[in-house]
């Protein structure tokens, strides 16, 4: 990004791959509600992996709660 050096977006498969360390936030925006409940702890153990000091996700709130869904690949 021109004139912010210290910013980075990249796409990850963050459940089968570890994310990329050094960073003091890591953001998800509407990705967990589409993995299994397997896949989204994983991604979770790998954000405390990272060192980061935040992480920051979206929600949907009109949901009360998490089903797992069926892995399709």
């Amino acid at each position: 990004m021109k004139g912010h050096r210290n910013l980075r977006f990249g796409c990850h498969d963050y459940a089968n791959q570890p994310l990329p360390k050094g960073y003091d936030l890591v953001w998800s925006r509407d990705s967990l509600q589409h993995v299994t409940l397997n896949a989204a702890f994983q991604f979770l153990n790998n954000v405390r992996a990272t060192g980061a000091k935040y992480l920051l996700v979206g929600s949907y709130l009109d949901k009360k709660i998490n089903l797992n869904i069926h892995h399709s690949g």
